[in-house]
């Protein structure tokens, strides 16, 4: 992805997530991603709206923008805030007719409305380049959602300099970011321990800059000021205070890990701290590829060995 937006196949991106993300407590997995129905609860809150309406004003006003929602009724009343808000919003699903569809795109195209908010429905294959903003008002476990949500507003458009994510749910801490490099493969996937969804990338906030890095390191990537002590007490919540990542500081960081991890033990565990969906077999891949090879069978199951305790 990084190439295609170098060579201007895809425009670039930049990602403003909130300092403190939704609480997740009790919502349960089905079929790979979040339960809808507890997800609504835990996400279609006045505050949590009140904060995308905020945010869309302070770092997107008049631009066109994708709202993900979690259900239907999730989205109708983020559409309906958008528009007592003096915002010219729709909501659009399944239930439309082809043609009311195509016509709220069309007024969405044109930018007579500003904002769409959608469920599944624009995930995948939906083509507008006019896209400006992409707004995640739904968390998600599933990366490949992500990378489409994220997708939708990636194509060039003329005029357009860069796509804005405004990430107000966090997926950025648990899928990365969404140029990363990943290890795909077309083997199956094997089932194996249950892994805890605090895996995700631990991350600090400088609280002289708002700067977001990976912590570990022993200054912020942003003002070089040390990271306080850590404090055993509960995360600091800043009600609809933003920052936008800065993704050259966390490659210079994950690059910096990946290289600090020599042994196949380092590996393993770096891959589990990022959230990886096979940690162990992109391990011995790593470690293997440093040498210029490919990794053994007994590479890979010693991995998996490793992952396991």
């Amino acid at each position: 992805m990084r190439w295609l937006i170098d060579n201007g196949y895809l425009s670039d991106y930049r990602i403003i997530a909130p300092v403190s993300s939704v609480s997740l407590d009790g919502v349960t997995k089905r079929a790979g991603d979040y339960a809808q129905d507890q997800l609504e609860a835990a996400v279609d809150k006045p505050g949590i709206t009140g904060d995308a309406v905020d945010s869309y004003r302070k770092y997107a006003a008049g631009k066109r923008c994708m709202v993900f929602c979690v259900t239907i009724k999730h989205s109708e009343h983020v559409c309906a805030q958008y528009n007592a808000a003096g915002i010219p919003a729709e909501h659009v699903d399944g239930s439309h007719s082809d043609s009311e569809r195509d016509a709220i795109l069309s007024r969405f195209r044109a930018g007579t409305t500003k904002v769409v908010c959608s469920v599944q429905l624009a995930i995948e294959g939906l083509d507008i380049p006019a896209i400006e903003v992409v707004q995640f008002l739904r968390p998600t476990a599933s990366l490949i959602v992500y990378l489409q949500a994220i997708g939708r507003g990636l194509r060039v458009e003329h005029g357009k300099p860069e796509l804005i994510v405004l990430d107000q749910v966090a997926n950025w801490q648990r899928h990365g970011l969404p140029d990363d490099d990943r290890e795909w493969s077309l083997a199956g996937q094997t089932k194996s321990r249950k892994q805890d969804d605090a895996a995700p990338l631990t991350t600090r906030q400088c609280p002289a800059c708002y700067y977001v890095y990976r912590a570990g390191l022993l200054s912020c990537p942003g003002c070089g000021i040390a990271p306080p002590a850590a404090k055993r007490e509960g995360p600091r919540e800043i009600d609809g205070e933003l920052t936008e990542i800065d993704k050259e500081a966390m490659r210079r960081t994950a690059r910096r890990e990946q290289g600090a991890a020599r042994t196949l033990a380092d590996l393993v565990a770096l891959g589990i701290r990022r959230g990886l969906n096979r940690p162990a077999e992109w391990a011995a891949i790593t470690l293997a590829a440093r040498a210029g090879r490919k990794p053994t069978r007994l590479e890979f199951n010693l991995a998996k060995e490793i992952a396991k305790c």
